[in-house]
C-alpha cells in the first residue's frame, strides 16, 4: 500500500490496490470484516454474521456480494478518502448500528434489507433500489466537515450526491432525509404513509401561522414541536421534507392534525 501527501488537500492519500490471496482470507472472519485502502472484485460475503464492518480509507468493491448477511455495526466508509461501492448486492441482509462514514454507493441493490439505528453521513446514493424496512435511521447529504478547516478537502461537493435511487419498495419507521438530499430526483412509496413537503420554508411559515390561532394547550404545544423540528431539518439546506405521516396525527386530534396536514400537502 503506497502513502503519499496530496498538494491540494495536505493530506495523507493511500493508493488503492488489490488484496492478496492470503490478506483476502484473512478477510472472512464470520465476526468481523476490515479493508482498507483495497480493491476488491466480485468478493462474496453473503450470509456472514458481521459483528463489526470497518471498510475505508478509499476502498473499492465492485460486484461484490453481502445477500443475507447480518452485519450488527461498523463503519462503510472509514478515513479521509471515499471508499466506493459499485453494483454491490446487499439483498436480504440485516444492516443494524452502522455509520456510513464517507462512502458512495452506485447501483447498488438493497432488496429486502432491514436496516435500523443507521446514519448514512457523508454519503453519497446514486441509481440504488431498496426494499424491506428502514428505521430510526437518518440520510444527509451534507459536508459536514464543511465547518471543520483541518478535515475539509479544497474539492468536497456542496453536498452528497443522491440521484436516481428508487425507495418505492420501502416501509419507512422514523426515518429522515436531510442536508441537501434533493427529493424530486428519488422515487419514494405512494401508500399514503409519507408525502412530501414542496418548498418548506414557506410552507412552515403557513402551518406556524395556523398553530398559532389555536388556543394555549397540549394540542398547540404538540403541533409547534413537530413544526420546530421540521423547520430545523430544512434550514440545513433541505429544500423539500420527507414527512411520515404518523408524525403529523400523533398527539393530535383528527381536526387539528387534518387541518396541519392539508396546509404541508398544498404545495
Amino acid at each position: 500500500m503506497n502513502a503519499h501527501p496530496n498538494e491540494d488537500d495536505d493530506v495523507i492519500m493511500i493508493t488503492v490496490r488489490r488484496p492478496t490471496e492470503e490478506e483476502m482470507e484473512s478477510y472472512r472472519f464470520d465476526d468481523e470484516l476490515a479493508l482498507s485502502g483495497v480493491r476488491v472484485e466480485d468478493a462474496d460475503f453473503s450470509s456472514r454474521k458481521i459483528d463489526n464492518v470497518s471498510i475505508g480509507n478509499g476502498s473499492t468493491l465492485v460486484r461484490c456480494t453481502f445477500r443475507d448477511a447480518r452485519i450488527a455495526g461498523g463503519c462503510l466508509g472509514t478515513g479521509v478518502r471515499v471508499s466506493t461501492y459499485v453494483e454491490c448486492d446487499f439483498d436480504g441482509s440485516s444492516i443494524r448500528n452502522v455509520q456510513s462514514g464517507r462512502a458512495r454507493f452506485v447501483s447498488c441493490s438493497f432488496r429486502d434489507v432491514e436496516i435500523k439505528d443507521s446514519f448514512f453521513l457523508e454519503t453519497a446514493f446514486v441509481e440504488c433500489v431498496f426494499s424491506g424496512t428502514v428505521e430510526d435511521s437518518v440520510f444527509d447529504a451534507d459536508t459536514w466537515s464543511r465547518e471543520r478547516k483541518w478535515f475539509r478537502r479544497k474539492k468536497e461537493p456542496e453536498v452528497h450526491e443522491y440521484r436516481g435511487n428508487d425507495f418505492s419498495g420501502v416501509r419507512f419507521r422514523n426515518v429522515a432525509f436531510r442536508g441537501g438530499v434533493d427529493l424530486r430526483l428519488q422515487t419514494f412509496p405512494e401508500n399514503g404513509e409519507h408525502f412530501v413537503v414542496r418548498d418548506a420554508l414557506g410552507v412552515l411559515d403557513e402551518a406556524e401561522a395556523e398553530v398559532r390561532s389555536w388556543p394555549q394547550g397540549e394540542h398547540r404545544s404538540n403541533a409547534e414541536v413537530l413544526l420546530l423540528t421540521l423547520r430545523e431539518t430544512a434550514e440545513r439546506r433541505q429544500k423539500d421534507l420527507f414527512v411520515e405521516r404518523s408524525r403529523v396525527t400523533n398527539g393530535l386530534p383528527k381536526d387539528l392534525a387534518d387541518r396541519i396536514e392539508r396546509i404541508l400537502r398544498r404545495h
